[in-house]
């Protein structure tokens, strides 16, 4: 059986709090969304997250090294609030073991 996955460009597991530092600097989101994320899906500073795409299509053009990562979607949960328009979204990690699942994918 064939295992769905979210795909990422760089595989790199990040502290939620970074992600918001980052966004806000970049102007893509507000305090108050992220402030509205963390109180709808429980969301700490160290929930471990990271950019995803459901679209294999759009990694690869995220991809600089010709690699992206697949990560089972079993691994966590969307804020599909945080669609950045170019399917992109936060995937928060709920499973302490998604990183030892983490595929690469050569493109």
């Amino acid at each position: 059986m064939k295992k769905r996955l979210y795909y990422n460009s760089f595989g790199r597991l990040t502290p939620f709090a970074e992600i918001e530092n980052i966004e806000i600097d970049r102007e893509n989101n507000t305090l108050d969304e992220f402030r509205a994320w963390r109180e709808k899906y429980d969301v700490q500073d160290d929930s471990l997250a990271v950019w995803v795409t459901r679209s294999l299509r759009t990694a690869k053009r995220w991809a600089e090294e010709g690699e992206t990562t697949g990560i089972p979607r079993s691994a966590g949960f969307l804020i599909l609030e945080s669609d950045d328009g170019e399917d992109g979204f936060i995937l928060i990690i709920t499973d302490p073991n998604a990183q030892q699942q983490f595929s690469t994918i050569t493109l």
